[in-house]
C-alpha cells in the first residue's frame, strides 16, 4: 500500500516522470509482479461495497443473506454467493433478485456423480465445493424450486424433492475458479467479480462482538479466546481506510449488520480471511456478453479508439474492461488523467490502443448501437455462445485480419499450463523445468514463476517475458538452488486479460521432504478445521 501512496503523489506532481517505459517505473513493459500489483492498487478506489450501485457501476452484486441452520452447509452458500455476484458483474445486472437453490448445491449436486449428502456433510476444503460446481453440465434451480432446508436428523430423506426445475435465465456460459495469493488479487477480483469465498476461524469472542457493535471491525481473537470452529465467508468488499473487510455471513440477517461484517486486515491474518490456501474467486464468461459502458469513435492512430466514460469509473476498471494494459492505457492519457486518487472524469476522452476485437464489437460507437448486443438466452449451461454479426465493409477485413493475427485471444485469461514437469537436477542445485503451453486458444504474453524453499520458506519470483503470444512453444525455467533443498515451483499463464490457474510441482531433497510432508499434514488439519471435518467442540453452524 506504501508503494502505492508513494506512486499516486509522484503520479500527480509530475506524470510522465512517474509512469513511464523506464525501467523502475510501475509502468514499465518489464515491471515486477510487485510493482504491478502495487500500481493496480494506485489506480483504484481506496474502498469497494458490492452492495453499492455507486461501486459497481450501477448494480447491486450481493444477493440477499441466507440461514444455513443447523446443517454444515456454510461453503455452499459461500460459493452460491459468489456465482451469483459473478454472473451479475459480468452481465453488468443487480443480483438484488437472483436466488440460486444453495439446497440444490449443497445436497443434490453431488449425488449426480452418486454421492449422497445429509445436514451433517460438510466439506473439507472450498475446492470440494468448487470443483464440482465449476464441472456441472447444469445451472443451479431457483431457490423457489428447492427452498433451503436445514432438519435435525443425520440422515435426512427427500432433500433433492425438486418442485420445480426453473434456472436462472441468466446462467447460460460457463464458471471458473481462481486461486486467490495476494490481497490485491482479492480487490481486484471483488472489484470485477463482486464476491471472493475465503475461511473464517470461529473464536468464542466473535459473536459477542458482533451483538455488542454490528458495525464494528473485529480485531481478532484476544488472548485468552478459545478457538470453535472453522467457517466459510464471502467476501464482497474491502476499506483500505478502515483497513477491512466486509463479509457477507451465513448466519442470517440478525448476526452483525444484517448479516454482513467487517474483519479487519489484521484479524484476517489470524483467522483465515485471504489465506492463500482457502481464498478463491469465480469467473463467470456469458454465452452472449453485454454491450460495455463506452461511447467511442475511431482515434487518428490505427487501432486506437476515443472513449467516453461513465461517472464513477477508475482507471484500473477501464483497462479490465477493454482487457488493455492498464500501465499502457495510463501511458496514453497522461494528458487526461491527472489524478489517481480520483474516479476518471467522464467529460475527458480516454484514448484507448490496442483493444481486442472482441471487445471493440462490445462497444457503443457515437450515435450508433454496439454490433454485439446482450440477448436472452434459454436457462440451462449448454448452448453456445452466438456469435456477434459480422462488421460490415472495411471493418469486416480489419476484423478477419485481427483474428488471423490472434489479436482475439487476448480477451479471455487463458488455461492452466499443461504437463509441468522436471527435465534436469545438476548436484550443484541446477534445476531445469519445462511444461507446454495451455490448450485453450488464449494468447500467453509471459509466465509468472513463484519458487518457495521449503525449508525456510523464502519466496523467489520471476517472470518470462518478449513471448510471441500467437506461438504454442513449451516453456522452460532454470534456478539456481541449494544441493539438498526442496523446492516448490507454481507456474502461471498471463496475457491482456489476466492469469490462468497455478500450476505446482515440488522438487529437492529428503530433507526438504520431511519438511513439505509436515507442512502439508498442518495445512491438511488446518483445512479439516476450518470446514467441518474433524471437529474440535461440535458443528460450527449449530451455534447459531
Amino acid at each position: 500500500m506504501a508503494s502505492s501512496k508513494s506512486f499516486q503523489n509522484a503520479f500527480k506532481t509530475n506524470r510522465g516522470s512517474a509512469c513511464s517505459n523506464k525501467q523502475g517505473s510501475l509502468c514499465a513493459a518489464k515491471a515486477s509482479v510487485d510493482e504491478t500489483a502495487a500500481l493496480t492498487v494506485a489506480a483504484s478506489p481506496t474502498k469497494f461495497d458490492a452492495r453499492s450501485s455507486s461501486d459497481t457501476g450501477g448494480f447491486v452484486l450481493t444477493s440477499p443473506v441466507g440461514d444455513q441452520g443447523s446443517c454444515y452447509s456454510c461453503t455452499a452458500f459461500a460459493v452460491a454467493g459468489a456465482a451469483e455476484a459473478a454472473v451479475s458483474a459480468a452481465l453488468r445486472k443487480t443480483a438484488v433478485g437472483r436466488n440460486w437453490s444453495v439446497q440444490d448445491l449443497h445436497f443434490c449436486l453431488a449425488t449426480n456423480s452418486g454421492e449422497s449428502k445429509s445436514c451433517r456433510s460438510s466439506a473439507s476444503s472450498l475446492i470440494d465445493v468448487l470443483k464440482p460446481f465449476t464441472a456441472a453440465t447444469r445451472a443451479l434451480v431457483l431457490d423457489k424450486c428447492l427452498p433451503y432446508e436445514a432438519p435435525d436428523a443425520p440422515l435426512d430423506q427427500d432433500l433433492c424433492d425438486y418442485k420445480c426445475k426453473d434456472t436462472d435465465p441468466d446462467a447460460v456460459g460457463k464458471f471458473e475458479y481462481v486461486q486467490l495469493n495476494s490481497p490485491w488479487e482479492v480487490q481486484e477480483h471483488l472489484r470485477n467479480w463482486g464476491g471472493v469465498v475465503t475461511r473464517l476461524d470461529i473464536y468464542d469472542d466473535l459473536r459477542p462482538f458482533f451483538a455488542k457493535n454490528p458495525k464494528g471491525s473485529y480485531n481478532g481473537p484476544a488472548p485468552n479466546a478459545t478457538f470453535i470452529e472453522g467457517h466459510a465467508v464471502l467476501l464482497v468488499g474491502y476499506d483500505n481506510t478502515r483497513n477491512a473487510y466486509l463479509i457477507k455471513n451465513s448466519w442470517g440477517t440478525d448476526f452483525g449488520d444484517g448479516g454482513f461484517a467487517w474483519i479487519s486486515y489484521a484479524a484476517g491474518e489470524k483467522v483465515g480471511i485471504g489465506a492463500r490456501a482457502d481464498t478463491y474467486g469465480l469467473r463467470f464468461r456469458p454465452a452472449n456478453p453485454p454491450p460495455l459502458p463506452f461511447v467511442y469513435t475511431t482515434a487518428a492512430l490505427t487501432d486506437c479508439l476515443n472513449l467516453t466514460v461513465p461517472d464513477g469509473m477508475w482507471p484500473s476498471t477501464v483497462a479490465q474492461l477493454l482487457r488493455v494494459p492498464l500501465r499502457k492505457l495510463l501511458i496514453d492519457n497522461l494528458e487526461t488523467i491527472t489524478d489517481l486518487e480520483k474516479p476518471l472524469d467522464p467529460k475527458k476522452p480516454l484514448i484507448a490502443c490496442g483493444v481486442p476485437q472482441a471487445i471493440v464489437t462490445r462497444l457503443m460507437p457515437v450515435g450508433g448501437r454496439p454490433a454485439a448486443a446482450s440477448a436472452s438466452p434459454a436457462a440451462g449451461l449448454s448452448p453456445p455462445a452466438t456469435p456477434a454479426p459480422a462488421p460490415k465493409g472495411d471493418a469486416a477485413a480489419a476484423a478477419a485480419a485481427d483474428a488471423a493475427a490472434g489479436e482475439d485471444c487476448q480477451a479471455n485469461e487463458p488455461e492452466p499450463i499443461r504437463n509441468l514437469r522436471l527435465v534436469s537436477a545438476s548436484t550443484d542445485g541446477n534445476i531445469k523445468l519445462t511444461w507446454d503451453p495451455p490448450s485453450g486458444p488464449e494468447c500467453i504474453n509471459f509466465y509468472d514463476i513463484q519458487v518457495m524453499d521449503i525449508a525456510s520458506g523464502k519466496i523467489t519470483k520471476a517472470k518470462i517475458t518478449g513471448l510471441n503470444p500467437t506461438s504454442k512453444v513449451a516453456g522452460s525455467f532454470t534456478f539456481k538452488g541449494s544441493p539438498g533443498q526442496q523446492y516448490q515451483f507454481t507456474v502461471s499463464a498471463i496475457n491482456e486479460a489476466g492469469g490462468s490457474a497455478e500450476r505446482s510441482i515440488t522438487l529437492g531433497g529428503a530433507a526438504g521432504a520431511r519438511r513439505l510432508r509436515q507442512h502439508r499434514r498442518s495445512l491438511l488439519a488446518a483445512r479439516q478445521r476450518a470446514f467441518g471435518f474433524r471437529r474440535r467442540q461440535g458443528p460450527l453452524a449449530a451455534a447459531k
